[in-house]
């Protein structure tokens, strides 16, 4: 199999650039980390692009690379010791908030879980395999979130 070319390359982030911020804000919380990851993940994928087996999969590589820079990521801050005000979205109360608010709201381990199924449309599966969890983990986790969702919604 032959390497991505860079316009190949090029094409594919400018059509899945949303679905990849979006799931790095669902990560960090915040634009400017959600910015960082995704922008890390794009270098860090183009220069691995030979490792890419199936162009088809291009966007679930993409999403395992914003995964794995989030990890990177809050892992050093957490080694040097700088503290994210993450608060903002708990704070709110829930007659102010919308459902992404509510999403925002939720552990660190289900709010990316749910992007992916409900607004990027991957199966659990899928998800496993992005965020190297068993797939029943990944259903596990889904349906403690819906628990919390009907809760929410009455």
């Amino acid at each position: 199999m032959s390497e991505i070319t860079k316009e190949e390359f090029s094409e594919n982030i400018k059509r899945y650039q949303l679905e990849l911020y979006r799931f790095a804000f669902s990560i960090s919380k915040t634009e400017d980390k959600a910015q960082e990851i995704v922008q890390k993940a794009i270098v860090g994928a183009f220069k691995g692009r030979g490792t890419l087996r199936k162009p088809e999969e291009f966007k679930s590589w993409m999403m395992q690379r914003v995964a794995d820079e989030s990890k990177q990521i809050f892992k050093t801050i957490k080694r040097l010791g700088h503290v994210e005000d993450r608060k903002a979205y708990q704070d709110k109360s829930k007659a102010d908030c919308g459902l992404w608010d509510f999403i925002m709201q939720l552990d660190d381990n289900v709010r990316p879980i749910l992007v992916l199924f409900y607004y990027d449309n991957y199966s659990t599966k899928e998800i496993g395999k992005m965020i190297r969890r068993p797939e029943w983990v990944v259903e596990s986790r889904l349906s403690g979130a819906r628990e919390k969702l009907k809760t929410f919604i009455s």
